[in-house]
């Protein structure tokens, strides 16, 4: 006596299982699109080296951010211009300092911001700027 395979619920099977591991491989890769940031843009007079795309920006040891671009200030080329994202919800005040970071041994590098006294005013773009 043979078994009768029913091929519409196995394909209907391949299907779902297919679709269910996409959405979780997205949903991995992508992260979580609720959290909104802030775009910064830092200055810095020495070198980056070990810094790349994506690094994290952490704010007292909390990673608040990433960092979006890294290029040459066209102004002044003997400064590096860094773009930051930093979560809209941590307060950046007008007296934060950024500083680059190397982690360990391994030689990979952050941006670390420090100070921000609460008595000092959000920061904020400048009239003719897009970023602050």
């Amino acid at each position: 006596m043979e078994k009768k395979i029913n091929y519409a619920m196995v394909g209907l099977f391949v299907i779902v299982l297919g679709a269910t591991w996409l959405a979780i491989s997205l949903w991995l890769a992508l992260g979580d699109f609720s959290t909104q940031y802030t775009t910064y843009r830092v200055y810095m007079n020495e070198s980056v080296s070990g810094l790349y795309l994506d690094a994290p920006v952490k704010y007292r040891g909390v990673e608040i951010g990433k960092v979006n671009n890294i290029k040459l200030n066209p102004g002044e080329p003997g400064q590096v211009q860094l773009t930051l994202d930093i979560e809209s919800s941590v307060p950046i005040k007008a007296d934060t300092i950024a500083v680059l970071t190397v982690q360990g041994m391994t030689g990979i590098a952050f941006v670390d911001l420090t100070g921000g006294s609460l008595d000092w005013p959000q920061l904020e773009a400048a009239d003719d700027e897009f970023y602050p």
